[in-house]
């Protein structure tokens, strides 16, 4: 665990250019947990174009619950996060975890309360990937370049492939900001992480992880990139430390 979690000290909001957008970053519980400078580097780069609000009290997306068949403490989550995003009255949801995209816009809505539903369904539209709303803007990504030079091989994890509406392709983030890919066999294949599934069935998860193991040990990259946090450990504890994995993001410089 990290010394200090990210929303322990995070600010309300981080002002961007005048008259910015105003998107919420729902942080998640790996990512404040374990990662906080993940989420810092989320702010840094998302203020650049936006104004970032960081509402106080989030918690978890609920999708753990949802796997682990929780669904009065998933339906509580559910209603924590419509009720807390509302009220900042933002134009997007942006979180830096793809299975947490998907949690808030899959579940969520099914979740709420009936007195919440509309609220509920509203903020699922909302709800984008970084790496998605980031893309939108090369001339940014161009100017701040990638943070190495080394090369970096790409993972796309399942709920980024197949829980989303307008699929984000971290990709393009990756390109634009001129940071070298290197390929990978089964890069969009699953890595077996699948959350609580990694726990309930560890052998079966590293047989489905093996494959993808040996093709990052093929491929010339230095760095895995993964965006879904269930997939960040699975990758971080299945290889040796020398190989790094970070989010797409991190290999943007700032």
């Amino acid at each position: 665990l990290a010394e200090r979690p990210f929303l322990a000290g995070a600010p309300l909001e981080v002002p961007g250019p005048a008259g910015a957008p105003r998107l919420g970053l729902f942080v998640g519980c790996l990512t404040n947990y374990l990662r906080p400078e993940l989420a810092a580097k989320a702010v840094r780069l998302l203020s650049r174009r936006y104004t970032v609000v960081i509402p106080p009290g989030q918690g978890c997306c609920g999708l753990p619950a949802v796997a682990a068949g929780l669904a009065k403490a998933a339906a509580q989550l559910s209603e924590g996060f419509t009720r807390l995003f509302h009220a900042a009255r933002v134009e997007r949801v942006v979180t830096v975890c793809a299975s947490c995209a998907h949690g808030l816009s899959a579940e969520a809505p099914r979740l709420a309360p009936p007195a919440l539903r509309a609220a509920a369904r509203e903020l699922a539209g909302k709800v984008v990937e970084i790496s998605q709303v980031l893309a939108e803007h090369p001339r940014l990504l161009a100017r701040l370049g990638p943070a190495a030079a080394d090369p970096a091989a790409l993972h796309h994890p399942c709920h980024l492939r197949d829980g989303q509406g307008p699929r984000p392709d971290p990709a393009a983030l990756l390109a634009a900001a001129g940071v070298e890919l290197a390929e990978m066999n089964g890069a969009d294949q699953c890595c077996g992480g699948g959350g609580l599934f990694a726990l309930s069935q560890p052998e079966l998860s590293q047989a489905i992880f093996a494959p993808r193991r040996d093709s990052l040990a093929a491929s010339p990259a230095a760095t895995l990139a993964t965006s879904c946090s269930g997939c960040f450990l699975q990758w971080r504890r299945g290889l040796p430390l020398e190989v790094k994995v970070a989010h797409p993001i991190e290999l943007v410089g700032d």
